[in-house]
């Protein structure tokens, strides 16, 4: 069913630790909703954190995306994967970091 409205607030009020899965698709602001996304999430699931990444060699861009995610995360987090989604500008990346949460 769809849900229409703020997005934050009704993770607080109805959706807290129902997800098993999170896609983050808004890679731009992706730290911004973090902590929403670890909200909805059970402890178990798994998010799909999508971010911009600047990488001077394309094949860094996996890993400089992991290293940002475990600096931004406030949880205990295993890497399941990373890959670079497509190119967004000169050394430029959209990413997505696959990762398995516990709280």
């Amino acid at each position: 069913i769809s849900i229409n409205g703020d997005a934050a607030k009704i993770i607080q009020e109805q959706l807290k630790n129902k997800s098993d899965r999170t896609l983050m698709l808004l890679p731009e602001r992706s730290d911004e909703f973090l902590k929403s996304a670890i909200d909805t999430t059970k402890s178990g699931g798994i998010i799909h954190y999508y971010s911009h990444i600047h990488a001077d060699k394309k094949s860094e861009a996996g890993k400089l995306s992991e290293e940002h995610y475990l600096q931004v995360t406030p949880v205990k987090s295993e890497i399941l994967g990373s890959k670079i989604v497509r190119p967004v500008g000169p050394r430029y990346y959209q990413t997505v970091v696959d990762v398995k949460i516990s709280k």
